[in-house]
């Protein structure tokens, strides 16, 4: 993550001329005032260099310190917080007792053990089949997760938290090949910059922001690729097709803020195929497995255009 400050001046009361042993101490004298605010003054303190710089204008300027990862590939992050609940807490908080210099565990004054919380990246919350959530986040490409089919649709969702807010460059969702399932029909995303660290927590604590990532059903479409609407030059290139539908950052803390401050990902299921039927021509079906064709039943129409089924002729 990028972090970017400026410190153009600092003072108190009113700069005044500058005189040349002042500009070497870094600092201008007024009466009962210490000015600092210009490139003669900065340079005689000393930064380190390696994390600041002094810029044309005057200004101290972080340096960019950026990498470009797959957040998801190292999910040893751990990063903590603070529990007062007993509630059902969401899937990617772990517990750790406290224990004191003796290596005793510590409980407080009820004579309770005392537990630190660490959040880490991973599924933290799903609505229908939770056994096969964690498959969307192992790298294999023949493994996957899909709702229970038995499910009402409005639990046909999963949510991934990414450990903490991280600046996303490139969201990248890949479907499992034809032989193993379709893709999903219809879906929506649901993106925060927060969590919750409880299991029920209401939606609207978290504060979702919809995204829409496309602009009716697909049948076909196994691979989406966002970018944010500012990338660094470090992000490799893309594998396949970006979207034009950008991650945008409403908020940016400074003009070369690059990516979409986002900690939780949440996939939503709008629409299936299920229980739907196609028509397909005769030379396909005879193309499909015996197991696949399923039964021949035959019709007799009448005059009045009536069919009733019937034994093979």
């Amino acid at each position: 993550m990028k972090h970017s400050f400026v410190v153009q001046k600092v003072f108190v009361g009113l700069a005044l001329s500058l005189a040349p042993v002042e500009a070497q101490r870094g600092y201008q004298l007024s009466g009962d005032e210490v000015v600092v605010d210009l490139a003669q003054h900065w340079r005689q303190w000393k930064i380190p260099a390696h994390l600041a710089h002094i810029d044309e204008a005057g200004s101290v300027r972080t340096r960019q310190l950026r990498t470009v990862y797959n957040v998801l590939e190292d999910r040893t992050l751990r990063r903590p917080i603070i529990i007062n609940t007993d509630d059902p807490r969401i899937g990617t908080i772990d517990s750790t007792m406290q224990f004191d210099v003796f290596g005793e565990p510590i409980r407080n004054t009820l004579n309770e053990l005392v537990f630190d919380y660490w959040v880490r990246p991973g599924i933290s919350r799903v609505g229908s089949n939770p056994q096969l959530a964690e498959h969307i986040l192992d790298g294999d490409p023949t493994t996957f997760w899909e709702p229970d089919p038995h499910d009402p649709i409005e639990q046909w969702w999963i949510e991934v938290d990414l450990g903490r807010a991280v600046p996303v460059e490139r969201l990248k969702l890949q479907f499992v090949g034809e032989e193993l399932g379709d893709p999903f029909l219809q879906f929506i995303m649901l993106l925060s910059r927060r969590q919750s660290a409880l299991l029920h927590e209401p939606n609207s604590r978290i504060g979702f922001q919809l995204f829409i990532p496309q602009d009716a059903p697909s049948t076909t479409q196994r691979e989406y690729i966002f970018e944010s609407e500012h990338t660094s030059p470090e992000l490799p290139p893309a594998s396949g097709v970006v979207s034009d539908r950008l991650l945008i950052e409403a908020r940016k803390p400074s003009p070369e803020w690059t990516g979409k401050s986002i900690e939780t990902i949440r996939i939503v299921i709008t629409d299936t195929r299920g229980g739907r039927a196609e028509q397909i021509t005769e030379k396909a079906w005879e193309g499909l497995s015996a197991d696949e064709r399923g039964d021949v039943v035959y019709f007799a129409r009448d005059v009045a255009g009536r069919e009733e089924p019937v034994d093979e002729a």
